[in-house]
């Protein structure tokens, strides 16, 4: 709904619309990623970012990428610093994404201030989970896996 800037279930012609193109007329049970709470016991990094005009897309509000490469931002910042674990001696520059699942759940208006919360997972020093934050609201969570050139696919 573009006036309340929330998803609203679909209509009957937008059904049928999905299913005349072979489109599934709602979302496969089991495919989301689900939140976890923040970690407690993990270290974490965390610093802001004010959205600014260049980061607003035509709807008025942040554009997805602006939180992803704000994680991005922030593990690299955070390796850099010797917060989290890096790549031995690398950081994720020398690596590639092979993984990432990111659940939106709110938006960021120009002139607001948003934090960006990365951690690595205690099992695999290449798999980081994040939180998109605007005061004490959820924006994104997202989970991420780096792969290095060993791994990495032929295409």
């Amino acid at each position: 709904n573009l006036k309340t800037r929330k998803p609203e279930p679909w209509k009957k012609d937008q059904v049928a619309l999905a299913k005349s193109l072979g489109l599934p007329s709602k979302p496969p049970e089991g495919q989301y990623l689900t939140i976890p709470p923040k970690p407690e016991f993990v270290r974490t990094f965390t610093y802001s970012k004010t959205i600014s005009s260049k980061h607003i897309d035509g709807f008025g509000h942040s554009n997805y990428n602006v939180y992803l490469f704000g994680i991005l931002d922030g593990i690299l910042k955070a390796q850099q610093e010797g917060i989290l674990k890096g790549f031995g001696s690398e950081d994720i520059r020398g690596s590639f994404l092979s993984e990432v699942s990111i659940v939106y759940q709110g938006e960021a208006l120009e002139g607001e201030t948003i934090q960006f919360t990365v951690w690595n997972m205690e099992e695999d020093a290449r798999h980081f989970q994040a939180r998109v934050t605007k005061g004490q609201e959820l924006l994104t969570f997202a989970a991420l896996r780096f792969g290095t050139d060993v791994l990495k696919p032929k295409l």
